[in-house]
């Protein structure tokens, strides 16, 4: 006996997402072709040993197979599962989380958990660090205009790119941080210093040098971590 409530409707739309044809998908499955069409047409529940092939063909439950409600839900599950079965030493997940750095005068966010993640290839990773400690990166977006220049230039950060935090890298002149002001907002914004002044820098012309001097006592600026990479160019 088979098991019930496998969805056979979803074992349709789940071959067609993948792309086979029923005799393809049945080669695949090591099954036979009269096999797809019963369970298609509802005759038949898809066996347990189809669902078993299912994980042993292409490294993911068949259950988690048929959540996906797009053909490009299931591609992403599908490439993810290969790049962490064929790299595992060389690959490592980076956590996006749903919060989005201001680029421009600033939101109100709050702390929220892991969304997704994004795998990178460590060595990919260790030459834009000068380092193999990959504890302190998570992924964000970043929100408005203020470093965006208009021209393009490398160092450009466009409204909702996705930019990779090093929160291990604190410090630094002339570079692009993620930074808290007062503990209300995060933004993404160039740091530099003349003495003891610190400028709080956009490329967007439109918005002005932010300056503060030693005795601004009343302004909190906590530095997240260093922009390390943009998802939308490789230089930051």
């Amino acid at each position: 006996m088979t098991e019930k409530n496998f969805n056979n409707a979803q074992f349709k739309q789940l071959r067609n997402f993948m792309g086979y044809t029923q005799a393809e998908f049945a080669e695949k499955l090591e099954t036979y072709q009269q096999v797809i069409a019963m369970v298609e047409n509802n005759k038949r529940d898809v066996p347990k040993s189809v669902r078993a092939t299912f994980y042993k063909a292409f490294g993911v439950s068949y259950e988690r197979a048929i959540e996906c409600n797009t053909k490009e839900e299931l591609n992403v599950l599908l490439n993810s599962q290969t790049i962490t079965n064929n790299n595992k030493n060389n690959i490592i997940a980076i956590p996006i989380h749903d919060i989005s750095a201001s680029a421009g005068v600033g939101t109100w966010l709050s702390d929220e958990p892991e969304v997704d993640k994004m795998f990178f290839d460590k060595r990919f990773l260790k030459q834009i660090l000068k380092s193999d400690d990959y504890s302190h990166l998570h992924l964000i977006h970043a929100q408005g205009d203020s470093m965006d220049s208009g021209w393009n230039q490398p160092n450009d950060i466009k409204d909702g790119d996705l930019l990779l935090v090093d929160c291990s890298q604190t410090t630094g002149n002339n570079q692009i941080f993620v930074i808290r002001v007062n503990n209300s907002v995060l933004r993404v914004k160039r740091l530099f210093k003349r003495g003891d002044v610190l400028y709080i820098s956009s490329n967007n012309p439109k918005y002005k040098d932010e300056v503060y001097y030693p005795d601004n006592t009343d302004v909190m600026i906590e530095v997240i971590g260093r922009v390390v990479w943009n998802g939308s160019k490789e230089n930051v």
